[in-house]
């Protein structure tokens, strides 16, 4: 448990900022769930693995303007915190898209690690 440490460095805005969202995705996770069968999630993640590596090359490609514009984007956090609740649903997938997100909003070494849920 030395990783504990890095809980009192958590910026909790980053969190807070998503929490909407990711209920939302929660949430429409849980209807997807109770309509789809196993065969039907099966490109349901898919799409969700694409999109993820569609976020990583677009990151690649545009590399500090990417991060520049996107911190500040609503529609940024609103997709992030849709896509993280979704997915941690129907995949439990969410640490990609977090990771993502936290590397996009600039966060510091010590908080990243204390926003890390393996941790």
């Amino acid at each position: 448990m030395q990783f504990s440490i890095y809980r009192r460095n958590v910026i909790w805005k980053y969190l807070i900022s998503l929490l909407p969202w990711i209920l939302l995705g929660i949430i429409s996770g849980f209807f997807v769930l109770q309509q789809e069968n196993d065969d039907q999630l099966k490109p349901i993640i898919g799409a969700i693995v694409l999109i993820m590596i569609g976020l990583k090359v677009i990151r690649d490609r545009f590399g500090e303007r990417f991060n520049q514009l996107l911190p500040t984007s609503l529609f940024f956090t609103i997709i992030m915190g849709v896509l993280s609740g979704f997915t941690t649903m129907v995949g439990n997938a969410a640490g990609a898209i977090m990771t993502i997100y936290l590397l996009v909003k600039g966060v510091p070494k010590r908080e990243f690690i204390g926003l890390s849920p393996s941790i």
